[in-house]
């Protein structure tokens, strides 16, 4: 009864997972060539950013 009471009160819809088509909705993104170097690089900018001022406050500390 409760479970069924904090559905109603909290809404369906924001369980829902709504599967969007790229395409239709920012093909201009995806025809930039900056975005798209972007999202390739991605994974090498998350290494720096986390690995970089660690690397660096070594560098420097005591």
């Amino acid at each position: 009864m409760r479970l069924a009471r904090w559905k109603r009160s909290t809404g369906r819809s924001s369980f829902r997972t709504h599967h969007l088509s790229a395409a239709s909705w920012s093909a201009d993104l995806l025809a930039a060539r900056d975005i798209s170097r972007v999202d390739r690089l991605f994974p090498l900018l998350v290494v720096v950013s986390v690995l970089g001022p660690a690397l660096m406050g070594g560098a420097t500390g005591p």
